[in-house]
């Protein structure tokens, strides 16, 4: 990837060499923290990705040098994070009054041995700014999502919203229920001789 010429549009285009394919790095090679770079635009202080230009009060009219400075003074106090900067000039975050620590954490997770060249593991990129960003890398291939709350992590907040809960594992599958268990066949119950029989047989004896 690289930007495009125009620095205005604040796009990135595929930087396809002019001869043979794109060579993608292995997803061993993807963990490490200085191969992640930035490719979507920075959320702004206004809650947005871009500045909206600036409009003169009402009764006023601006000419294009004074509009032009207007927009200089808000690109200085909220300016856009150059697009492919890498993670590692992200600014620290503090998670006390004397330590800090890098705002995002790469890790392989699975199976991080290599058959052939192919890994099965898969990079974790997870941001600790806006908690609940996830980006994902496995042979050349890269995914995101984000499950939070849309608010950055401060260590001086003035308010603690709820983290979103953690993802259950799946529930154990159901076999259905046991086989019941075989009893053995009762036994017939033994003819009894009616009464009185032998009695009269002695006697026509």
């Amino acid at each position: 990837m690289k930007p495009v010429e125009d620095s205005e549009t604040r796009e990135i285009e595929e930087n396809t060499p002019e001869e043979g394919d794109i060579v993608m790095p292995t997803t061993t090679a993807m963990n490490a923290m200085s191969m992640w770079v930035h490719a979507n635009k920075n959320i702004l202080k206004n809650g947005t990705t871009s500045l909206k230009q600036p409009e003169a009060p009402e009764g006023e009219e601006w000419d294009e040098d004074r509009m032009n400075a207007e927009m200089k003074a808000l690109l200085d106090s909220d300016p856009y994070a150059p697009l492919l900067g890498s993670i590692c000039d992200d600014a620290k975050i503090s998670v006390s009054k004397t330590l800090q620590q890098p705002a995002w954490c790469v890790k392989l997770m699975g199976d991080c041995t290599e058959y052939k060249g192919v890994s099965n593991g898969v990079v974790v990129a997870r941001s600790l700014q806006w908690s609940g960003s996830y980006s994902f890398y496995n042979q050349g291939q890269c995914h995101q999502i984000y499950v939070g709350n849309g608010h950055k992590y401060e260590q001086s907040a003035t308010f603690y919203p709820v983290d979103p809960p953690l993802i259950e594992m799946d529930p154990k599958e159901y076999d259905g229920p046991e086989e019941p268990t075989q009893q053995a066949p009762e036994k017939p119950a033994e003819a009894e001789a009616p009464e009185g029989n032998a009695d009269d047989d002695d006697q026509d004896s």
